[in-house]
């Protein structure tokens, strides 16, 4: 079976992108695997892929996981609590869009996908919040017709 986990993460980065208060917060500011550099914040990239078989009951499938990385900066007087609000914000509405809700994916079948965790930090540099959080998904081979 190809990889499922591109098509998962194709159906995940244009839904988020589609969703209206992930928009309002976002803009189409989702990326795979890299932001461009400059890019404004707040904004998300998917990277991480795992996956690894899942064959049931003769079906062949594949169990895999992708992070969403929330990133955000502020530059007002308490830039860690209010990115860190800003970054919540963004998780709560991802999770809302997200967990356990189908999404469009084509040469398989998107069983489950749910939102496992969510850690978040300030970087370094002490004004860039850095939200991480997992999503794990299951999926089988789109079966003939």
């Amino acid at each position: 079976m190809a990889s499922a986990l591109d098509a998962v993460l194709l159906g995940v980065i244009t839904t988020l992108q589609a969703a209206p208060n992930v928009g309002a917060l976002v803009g189409v500011r989702v990326f795979d695997t890299i932001a461009p550099q400059n890019t404004p914040f707040p904004y998300i990239v998917i990277a991480n892929p795992t996956e690894g078989p899942f064959d049931v009951f003769m079906r062949r499938g594949n169990s895999g996981s992708l992070t969403l990385h929330i990133w955000d900066r502020d530059t007002g007087l308490d830039s860690a609590q209010l990115s860190s609000a800003t970054t919540h914000a963004i998780y709560k509405e991802v999770e809302r869009v997200l967990n356990l809700q189908v999404i469009g994916i084509t040469g398989a079948d998107l069983v489950r996908g749910r939102l496992s965790y969510v850690t978040g930090m300030v970087d370094a540099d002490g004004i860039t919040y850095h939200g991480v959080a997992r999503y794990e998904v299951l999926t089988f081979e789109t079966a003939p017709s």
